[in-house]
């Protein structure tokens, strides 16, 4: 394949997998209401859960792609402090979501084994971790462009 070819083909792909993060990640933290609560939207809750791991897993893996077999070598990112600052902003959202993802696996667990569903203030905790984590996704953005435009030491 043409090199400009796979950069534009990892660089699309990089960015379908982005949105598709950004829609269930915001899902996740809009569906994570008390008043909206019920089994069904617990099952929803999982599959929402799910995606939205499979989305950052896929973001990663089309970074370290785009890191590792597009135009640019590695050592023109890895230099980069921008690029610090990316990866580490991912690793946050990620850490701030895991307790979200636990809790709804646990709460189906809990709803199974006893038909009771979590209460309010569980919810309302799980919420606001994803959203940190949803905010937090806002900041990749402005590194990205800088780096595009040649900021961060090249």
């Amino acid at each position: 394949m043409k090199p400009l070819l796979l950069e534009s083909a990892l660089a699309y792909v990089h960015l379908a997998f982005i949105f598709t993060l950004i829609v269930f990640q915001g899902s996740l933290a809009a569906l994570l209401r008390p008043e909206w609560f019920n089994p069904a939207l617990l099952r929803r809750l999982q599959r929402v859960a799910l995606i939205n791991q499979i989305a950052t897993v896929l973001v990663i893996a089309s970074g370290l792609a785009r890191l590792f077999c597009g135009i640019k070598p590695s050592s023109w990112y890895l230099s980069n402090p921008l690029m610090h600052a990316k990866l580490t902003l991912v690793l946050l959202m990620v850490a701030l979501a895991l307790p979200a993802y636990r809790a709804i696996k646990a709460w189906q667990k809990h709803y199974v084994a006893t038909g009771q569903l979590p209460e309010a203030t569980a919810i309302l905790k799980a919420r606001r971790q994803a959203m940190r984590s949803s905010h937090l996704m806002l900041l990749i953005p402005i590194f990205a462009v800088l780096m595009a435009r040649g900021f961060g030491g090249h």
